[in-house]
């Protein structure tokens, strides 16, 4: 398998190889004991493993000394193996060596992983052995070169039974190195590079077992202080306190803790040190914070005090969390002091009742419960659950008031809303929604005048639908279907249903006292920005409605289902339905495709008709102007034209129109024609006959009736004439003259 070593102990003993040495000195032998501590992915190896040695005479490169040496199958425990080497004399040289050591698992045939750098080699003088030394009190040496100190058994080329004191903290090596790591059979010392296989449950810890603290230091100076402390039901939970020295707990504290940070400066007689004076309280780090709340925080930052029972301060400056559960993200000089209240950040903000919060920005206040400032500058939320949005020098100060931001708002009454510039709600004014936009030339507050409004200031006009408002209200929308409420862009509609008061629903005003022409109340226009008719003043007091129209319609059925009727189509109304067969028709009628006001409600089988006005007839024949034009009597929707005069009731029937335009030729064609007085014309004009026959007849009368009063009065004459006659005689009148 791939060997990841990534560290390797060295110790080397240079013994003697005869078992037994002379008292005087012996010629100098060249083998030696290399033992080492090999590390697979950072954990003590042990198996079979298979080594390789070189030495050189540079750290990189260089020559090779001697030769090379191998070791196959060699078994590691724990990380420690020990071979034998010999260089031969080389090694003893005075100048420096270097070894190159390089290692694969026993089981492998791939080639080996050398490990870098090469090791500097330093030999020991020859050792000298002398005759006494095999007998000084608790030190042995046995036949194999193995030192034992403290036993007479030793299992390794040095064993020690007992402890090893250094004082100067570790072997030092005659090249002036220094070996710090130790190794012992029972396993219970902490190695510098980890240990392996503890168990805290059978005591593998490190310190104290009394009621003593226990500090690490660095440097010299105290880094970390672990000290007992019980709480009030008899457990015990310790404090640790790490960072400057001067950091504290208070006395009679448990559970608290303090990471890091604090410090002085003894030159000023400035302590900056961090202090925990209530249970459980945390401190991260940062210079002079003070957590005495209960179970209170403070994550880092500078002169921070949380002194709410588990009030937070996340970090920043001067910042005060000082009531339960209140909590203040950062920035500098922040104070919560309502329970469960926020501030975020920023600077100099205050969040002073239940539930307040205060996002960021600066000098800005909750004062309420459950207000809330988002950010900005100089704002004020101080009804309950008030909000304001941002902006500067905003106030919202009724319930449930609301500012969205802008400068200088003002929501004052319960439920009101104020944003822009300048826009306020006055105290008695619930529900008032005001919008204010900074189109002054001056500061000037828009301001409302009763409950319940919404008003709106915008100089460049609100588009609904459109972000380009064409005047003070554009609405602006793509709709298509039939004519319902809900198929149209604005509905205005008065839900009112009184009988006596009469529900208005729209009112147009103008400033004028006596609007004329150039006054519009409604300008209609098509899709070119066209005006296609209007409503206007008529400088009489009164208005007048203009249109491209140019008939009074209504719509009215047909006679025949399924009937098709075209626009200049002649028709006979009979009953009030119309049909293109005009025969016993009681009146004729044109069909329209331009009123200018259409009547009657639209049917599924109906078309618009022409009652008074201007419109196009399809006519026969040759149409001269002033003609009144009747049926054709083709039942096709065709007019044909007869003059005034010559016009007959009984003979054409009823009148269409009066022609305004003329056309020439046999062929059928259009022109345009009045309609709705035309036959009213005709008629006047038949009257007028009338009355000029009557007037001819009663001169005759009257002629007749002198001559009559002229016999009359010679029948008188006579009558006398013969009187006197018979009185003359004597005689009575014969029977003859009577």
């Amino acid at each position: 398998m791939p060997i990841d070593i990534r560290r390797l102990f060295v110790v080397c003993l240079l013994l003697a190889v005869a078992g037994t040495l002379p008292r005087s000195a012996q010629a100098q032998k060249t083998p030696f004991t290399y033992q080492g501590y090999l590390e697979d992915g950072g954990a003590p190896a042990s198996g079979i493993f298979d080594f390789r040695f070189r030495l050189y005479d540079a750290e990189t490169n260089g020559s090779q000394l001697g030769t090379t040496i191998q070791f196959d199958d060699v078994q590691v425990n724990d990380g420690v193996f020990a071979v034998e080497l010999d260089f031969g004399k080389a090694f003893f040289s005075s100048n420096p060596s270097y070894l190159e050591v390089a290692v694969r698992d026993g089981a492998s045939t791939d080639s080996y992983t050398s490990l870098s750098p090469r090791e500097a080699m330093r030999p020991t003088p020859a050792s000298i052995l002398a005759q006494r030394a095999m007998s000084l009190p608790n030190v042995s040496v046995d036949g194999n070169g193995k030192v034992g100190v403290g036993t007479t058994s030793p299992t390794s080329p040095l064993t020690v039974n007992g402890a090893i004191e250094s004082t100067s903290g570790g072997i030092i090596f005659p090249d002036g190195t220094t070996q710090t790591s130790a190794s012992t059979s029972q396993g219970n010392v902490w190695m510098l590079g980890g240990n392996s296989g503890t168990d805290p449950s059978t005591g593998d810890v490190l310190g104290t077992t009394d009621d003593s603290p226990l500090e690490l230091h660095v440097n010299g100076t105290r880094g970390l202080r672990i000290e007992p402390a019980t709480d009030s039901d008899g457990y015990i939970t310790p404090n640790v306190i790490a960072g400057h020295p001067a950091n504290s707990v208070a006395s009679g504290v448990d559970g608290a803790t303090i990471a890091g940070g604090g410090s002085v400066n003894p030159e000023n007689n400035w302590n900056w040190q961090n202090e925990v004076t209530a249970d459980h309280g945390t401190i991260g780090g940062g210079q002079a914070n003070v957590a005495s709340g209960r179970t209170s925080t403070i994550s880092g930052g500078y002169s921070n005090d949380a002194s709410g029972s588990h009030a937070t301060i996340a970090g920043g400056r001067s910042n005060t969390s000082g009531e339960s559960y209140a909590t203040v993200g950062g920035g500098w000089n922040n104070t919560a002091t309502g329970t469960t209240s926020t501030i975020s950040g920023g600077g100099g903000n205050e969040a002073s009742a239940e539930d307040a919060t205060v996002s960021g920005g600066e000098g800005n206040t909750a004062s309420d419960s459950y207000a809330t400032v988002a950010g900005g500058r100089d704002n004020t939320a101080s009804g309950f659950a008030s909000s304001v949005g941002g902006g500067s020098d905003n106030i919202a100060t009724g319930t449930y008031a609301i500012v969205a931001g802008g400068y200088s708002n003002e929501a004052r009454a319960r439920n009101s809303f104020a944003a822009g510039e300048g826009a306020t709600v006055e105290d008695a004014h619930e529900g008032t929604f005001v919008w204010s936009d900074n189109s002054q030339t001056t500061f000037n507050r828009f301001v409302s005048t009763a409950p319940y409004q919404f008003l709106i200031r915008a100089a460049g006009g609100v588009g609904i639908g459109t972000n380009a408002p064409l005047s003070q209200l554009h609405v602006e929308e793509s709709i298509t279907g039939s004519a319902t409420l809900a198929n149209h862009v604005a509905t205005i509609e008065n839900t009112s249903a009184s009988t006596t008061d009469g529900p208005d629903v729209l009112a147009l005003k103008t400033s004028m006292t006596s609007p004329d022409g150039s006054a519009n109340f409604v300008t209609f226009y098509d899709g070119n920005d066209s005006a296609v008719g209007s409503i206007e003043g008529n400088g009489s007091g009164g208005v007048v409605y203009t249109s491209g129209g140019a008939d009074f319609a209504e719509m009215l059925p047909h006679a025949r289902a399924g009937e098709s009727l075209s626009p200049g189509d002649v028709v006979g109304m009979i009953g009030g339905e119309i049909t293109q067969n005009t025969d016993g028709a009681d009146r004729l009628m044109v069909i329209t495709d331009r009123p200018a006001v259409l009547g009657n409600i639209h049917a599924d089988n109906g078309s618009p008709v022409a009652f008074v006005g201007q419109v196009p007839v399809t006519v026969e024949g040759t149409v001269n102007v002033g003609d009144l034009l009747v049926a054709s009597g083709k039942n096709d929707g065709t007019a044909r034209a007869v003059a005034p005069d010559a016009w007959s009731p009984d003979t054409d029937g009823p009148i269409a129109g009066r022609a305004w335009t003329a056309k020439q030729g046999s062929g059928r064609g259009t022109v345009t024609a009045e309609v709705g007085l035309s036959d009213t014309d005709a008629l006047v004009q038949q009257i007028q006959k009338q009355r000029e026959a009557m007037n001819v007849q009663q001169a005759e009368i009257d002629a007749l009736r002198e001559q009559v009063q002229q016999l009359q009065s010679v029948h008188e004459r006579l009558r006398r004439l013969e009187a006197a006659m018979d009185r003359s005689e004597g005689t009575s009148p014969s029977p003859a003259r009577r």
